[in-house]
């Protein structure tokens, strides 16, 4: 497949790489008046000390940085600061990015890279590259000459916090001075120092060591874990590289200065690399969003080289992820897991949510639980108790991942599928050395964001079409020794870079007095497949039943903001927990074969989602997913030929399911549904066959509730019912935006009506909308502000716009969008659960989209409406842009 790669940042210099020297050359260039773009394979800067914590070795270096307070500054200080030293001075950048091949220009002269993460492949322009890349692995994804890898025994560092490795391991141990302080307590410090045999070098068995490193070192008393050892590798270029026109990859700002001079690329540009044949299709037809309208490259996907096969490909080790794995290798499959982060967890460790709130606790989640308990003596963290250590969970992981011959890539992601018809083979992966091709007889995509699905081509859904409504999310604080530390204090789209960049900073500048923040983001709501059946509400409500339940979930509605769904916009959600089934089809992309998506990216509507995401479910659902791939795979058969009975047996002998499921058949348990919402739920299951019979109750009652129930779902029969429900209104007690702790109605009755009205209005009911406008003020709840808006956008009129504008000309809602890294950091507030912010923001917008659609050309939609299109918020500009 030739895919056309946006160009999404053009700059004099490419930064690739964040060691700490790489920045500080880039700094220097910029403060000449050279522009600059960073790619930084981690989710941060400073990678040496800030992957290795190994501050001791690196800190005469530091040059960049000042004295702190101690004498060991504390990760976020160093994180915190080279990144905020990046901001000030203009320099762009994106985390979590790999380089995968040089852009040329007619004359064969570097033009740019092609990097690649969670958004797909882009294009970055530039005339240098300062390599700042682990062994200089950029410049030779760049193009330049490699040197062919010497085996044999190479040094490894790995540096421990809190307590040393076992006396019987064979490492080189020693403590280092000072620990690290936190709070009023010092952490002692160690370097554990062995050789390792290397064969090749690459990423794949850089893991492989790393691994083995993590698992030899770790003991009970750990309480932080760096994310990457020390290695000792030679740099991947041949002797005696010099940088030149071809080439202009350089560690140092005076030698890129010299070569800024004379480099200089043509407008035509290419990606080298001929089209390989395969027998299958390499794919991405999913890219990123925000820079469609750029200029394109066309790039040849199946120039990628191949890597390998393996039985099951997982790709992400987080809550879904890790069980997945470990439960295909119950079936002796070849299992390889990918983990954009650098540990196994997700956000039950990296995340750092040691802590269940709902959930079915059974079975493989109990299992797991007990498994951690009594990896030592933890007496706050009984198997029976709601918390784990999550130093202690990522590491059963990975000893249980080597038991059972699970081979584990950190920080490596998916950017692309294998395809063939609609049979799904592998993946694309994008790691610090490049992107390769990885062969698979079954996938799963435990990404959460359904990454390898929408790169494959599945139909998905993501947040709502009309509306920003979306669970909030935030990055925790990580301190040593805490394992549970939630936050909501933002809207976070994992699969824009540039969104989960900005999310970082914010996080750094949020919590700049902790040790640091978690490596894994809270997004409680992700990209969704349209799977073979869709989990909605009222299914849930009404106790549906599946001939092919592989997880019985339970919670309730923790919607973490306001609900779109018809039902929930007439009757508030309930604080109550319910079970609620979730289904194999539900797992299964409509139209493909080979790929199981699991976790939060199963098929659901949005609405539903609260109810089937909580960390015990998503484990159970993940080791399901992995039993169902393993099984087929070893098999050579596809998941979608598996025995559901037999899974269904299997999942049955350890406790995920109860033996009854086996019987049970599609259909409804009366017996099951929750009275309060049975009627509602009914409608909303068969809207055509109930619409009659509400319809004959409307015309009867002249009842609004009716009326509103009837536009809900798409019939108009009932306007006029509503607009005369308008005429004596006023606005009653509505909602602020709430994130954390949100339960109940997100509407008041009024809002309800106009929200109903919203999806028929006409214009006859202009009258009582502007007299509502007149009365509505700054300081309003938001869901006035949502409502009226909506019913505007379906109904413009112009008599709207000097009001719009005026609300909008209030300090309240002025100027509160934020469009760089820099007014981020400048406006962040220390509060973990944020609301203002997002209160405000919202009505501005809403207001925003209303006066656009009375008066598309008003100089307000040009420039901030624009301004919203901008956003590094993915939510708020897809929404701006709609």
């Amino acid at each position: 497949m030739v895919i056309n790669v946006p160009v999404i940042a053009k700059a004099d210099v490419l930064l690739a790489g964040g060691s700490v020297a790489a920045v500080r050359q880039a700094l220097l260039l910029a403060g000449k008046g050279f522009s600059v773009f960073g790619i930084f394979p981690r989710n941060y800067c400073g990678d040496d000390p800030g992957s290795t914590l190994d501050f001791h070795a690196v800190a005469p270096d530091l040059e960049l940085l000042p004295r702190f307070p101690r004498e060991l500054p504390r990760p976020m200080e160093v994180k915190r600061l080279l990144e905020q030293k990046l901001v000030r001075a203009g320099v762009d950048f994106l985390y979590r990015c790999f380089p995968v091949r040089r852009i040329e220009d007619e004359q064969g002269n570097f033009a740019g890279m092609v990097v690649a993460g969670r958004s797909g492949f882009g294009a970055v322009l530039a005339r240098v590259m300062i390599d700042g890349s682990m062994r200089r692995w950029s410049s030779v994804t760049g193009g330049a000459p490699a040197r062919a890898f010497i085996p044999g025994d190479y040094a490894v560092e790995r540096i421990l916090i809190g307590a040393p490795p076992p006396e019987d391991t064979g490492l080189d141990v020693t403590e280092l001075k000072p620990g690290f302080v936190f709070g009023e307590k010092e952490y002692p410090v160690f370097r554990a120092e062995c050789a390792h045999w290397f064969a090749k070098g690459d990423w794949p068995e850089i893991c492989r060591v790393e691994s083995d490193m993590r698992r030899r070192t770790w003991s009970p008393g750990q309480v932080c874990s760096p994310d990457s050892c020390t290695f000792t590798l030679p740099p991947v270029l041949v002797s005696g590289f010099r940088a030149s026109e071809k080439f202009p990859f350089v560690t140092d700002a005076a030698e890129a200065e010299q070569l800024l001079g004379s480099c200089r690329p043509g407008n035509t540009l290419r990606i080298p690399g001929e089209a390989a044949e395969h027998d299958y299709a390499v794919v991405r037809f999913d890219n990123f969003p925000r820079f469609r309208k750029c200029r394109k490259i066309p790039f040849h996907l199946s120039s990628i080289p191949r890597n390998g096969r393996c039985d099951v490909l997982v790709a992400g080790g987080g809550t879904a992820g890790a069980p997945a794995a470990l439960g295909a290798a119950r079936s002796s499959a070849r299992v390889l897991c990918l983990e954009g982060s650098c540990h196994l967890g997700g956000m039950t460790t990296q995340g750092r949510i040691g802590s269940y709130w709902f959930g079915n606790r059974r079975g493989y989640s109990c299992e797991l639980d007990r498994t951690v308990a009594e990896m030592g003596e933890n007496t706050a963290f009984p198997a029976e108790g709601r918390k784990w250590d999550t130093e202690w969970k990522q590491h059963h992981f990975l000893r249980a991942a080597a038991r059972g011959g699970v081979e584990v890539w950190f920080n490596t992601v998916a950017v692309g599928a294998l395809r063939r018809g609609d049979l799904i083979l592998g993946v694309v992966t994008a790691s610090p050395d490049g992107c390769r091709l990885q062969e698979s007889i079954a996938v799963i995509d435990a990404t959460g964001n359904a990454d390898v699905a929408a790169a494959a081509g599945a139909k998905c859904e993501y947040a709502s079409p009309d509306e920003p409504a979306f669970q909030g999310s935030g990055v925790s604080r990580a301190d040593p020794g805490i394992g549970y530390a939630n936050c909501d204090y933002c809207f976070l789209t994992d699969s824009d870079l540039l969104d989960t960049t900005s999310a970082w900073v914010r996080g750094r500048e949020k919590y700049a007095s902790e040790f640091d923040i978690a490596a894994v983001q809270g997004a409680r709501e992700r990209r969704r497949i349209v799977g073979d059946i869709q989990l909605k509400p009222e299914d849930f409500l009404l106790g549906r039943c599946y001939h092919d339940t592989i997880v019985d979930a339970r919670s309730n509605f923790d919607t973490h903001g306001f609900t779109v769904h018809g039902l929930f916009l007439l009757k508030a959600t309930s604080e109550e927990p319910l079970t609620a089934k979730v289904p194999y089809r539900a797992l299964l992309p409509a139209g493909l074969d080979g790929l199981l998506v699991t976790g939060l990216g199963i098929s659901a509507h949005r609405d539903a989602m609260p109810v089937v995401r909580m960390e015990a479910d998503v484990q159970n659902q993940g080791f399901a997913a992995g039993l169902a791939a393993g099984m087929t795979a070893i098999r050579n058969r596809t998941v979608r030929s598996v025995d559901i009975p037999e899974l269904q047996r299997m999942l049955c002998s350890v406790g995920n399911l109860p033996p009854e499921i086996l019987q049970e058949k599609d259909g409804y348990d009366p017996e099951k549904a929750v009275p309060e919402f049975a009627a509602l739920a009914e409608f909303f299951r068969d809207p055509e066959g109930s619409i009659p019979k509400v319809r004959r109750e409307m015309r009867r009652t002249r009842d609004p509730e009716k009326a509103a129930l009837l536009a809900f779902a798409g019939d108009d029969s009932g306007r006029k019912i509503l607009v005369n429900a308008l005429k004596e209104a006023r606005w009653d007690k509505g909602w602020a935006y709430r994130g954390m702790g949100q339960f109940g109605a997100a509407v008041s009755p009024l809002d309800s009506l106009l929200l109903a009205l919203a999806r028929v209005a006409d214009g006859t009911e202009k009258e009582h909308v502007l007299r509502l406008l007149a009365e509505l003020r700054p300081e309003e709840a938001f869901s006035h502000f949502r409502a009226l808006c909506m019913v505007l956008r379906r109904s413009p009129c112009a008599e709207a716009v000097p009001r719009l504008a005026e609300l909008l000309g209030t300090p309240e809602l002025t100027g509160t969008v934020e469009v760089s890294f820099r007014q981020i950091i400048d406006s962040c507030s220390p509060d973990p659960c944020d609301n203002l912010q997002r209160n405000c923001q919202l009505k501005e917008l809403y207001l925003l989209k209303a006066l656009q659609a009375c008066a598309p050309d008003h100089p307000l939609v040009r420039t901030r409406l624009k301004a919203y299109a901008d956003s590094p918020v993915w939510l708020y500009a897809s929404f701006a842009r709609s």
